[in-house]
């Protein structure tokens, strides 16, 4: 009961810790704003013909 105890308690105070350190986002590099979409080799097979009126 006592190891239970133990184990809850490290678990508690690392995931305090964890949640507690602040997360900051990096601003835009530049003020240009570019239109269009990201494309990445993860998205797989897109149809950019069906995707191309979507941006006019």
């Amino acid at each position: 009961m006592k190891k239970r105890f133990s184990i809850f308690l490290i678990l508690f105070i690392l995931l305090n810790i964890a949640y507690s350190i602040p997360v900051y986002a990096l601003g835009p590099s530049s003020d240009v704003i570019y239109q269009g979409i990201d494309v990445s080799v993860w998205q797989g097979n897109i149809d950019f013909t069906r995707s191309k009126g979507r941006w006019n």
